[in-house]
């Protein structure tokens, strides 16, 4: 026990079970954090317009949208990601909320061009085994039955048999060269998929990122 606390309080040190386990020992805190956020942005007055900006959420009948942005190569973000995606859904169950349009953009151990490509070998270990994890539970092979803490918090059977997310990004850096492209990238398709017209020209509530938003940009702004 002593060696775990030691490890970890700088981070995992890209061992993906101390990233898991630390989400374990904080589950209470994690679980507190996601429910505030739901509850935050369902409040009811929220509902009604104050003013004449015309500015109001959408009523409960439409799924809120929640993007998930992690590394999937270091110990902390692969060690949870998978996690993560049921435990959101599992808070907005107990919350009685519809089930969230759930996205993830998973940076890949390429998209880290600032470490040596000779020092990337535990980040690509830690990728492939953080993808075969989403992947197979992306196919739905297996309920994802957890318990993470002992008559408090658990995956229940509605959201274990779903996916971890309806929609996972992989993001990689070829043809990229400076690494803060690949973060505008991420930000610029969360913005267009929920803050512009392009979401109320598509009438749905999960917008679309056109493919060109993920070709390399070769010069000039972004």
């Amino acid at each position: 026990a002593h060696r775990v606390k030691f490890t970890v309080q700088s981070g995992a040190r890209q061992i993906r079970a101390l990233g898991r386990l630390a989400l374990f020992k904080n589950i209470e805190t994690i679980v507190a954090a996601v429910q505030d956020a739901v509850q935050e942005i369902t409040q009811k007055k929220l509902m009604n317009v104050p003013d004449d900006s015309g500015i109001a959420r959408t009523p409960d009948d439409v799924p809120i949208n929640v993007y998930v942005v992690s590394s999937m190569s270091g110990g902390t973000g692969s060690g949870m990601l998978v996690d993560m995606g049921f435990i959101i859904r599992e808070v907005c169950a107990r919350l009685g909320k519809k089930q969230p349009e759930l996205q993830a953009c998973f940076f890949l151990p390429d998209a880290f061009i600032q470490v040596p490509r000779n020092q990337q070998d535990r980040l690509c270990a830690n990728g492939a085994a953080a993808m075969k994890e989403l992947d197979f539970f992306m196919e739905n092979m297996e309920k994802f039955n957890v318990v993470y803490k002992e008559d408090n918090f658990f995956i229940s059977d509605g959201a274990g048999m779903m996916k971890p997310y309806d929609f996972a990004y992989l993001i990689s850096a070829v043809d990229i060269s400076e690494q803060s492209t690949l973060e505008k990238i991420v930000c610029e398709g969360i913005f267009h998929g929920m803050a512009t017209e392009l979401a109320r020209d598509n009438k749905s509530y999960l917008a679309n990122i056109p493919t060109q938003a993920f070709k390399p940009i070769v010069s000039g702004e972004f």
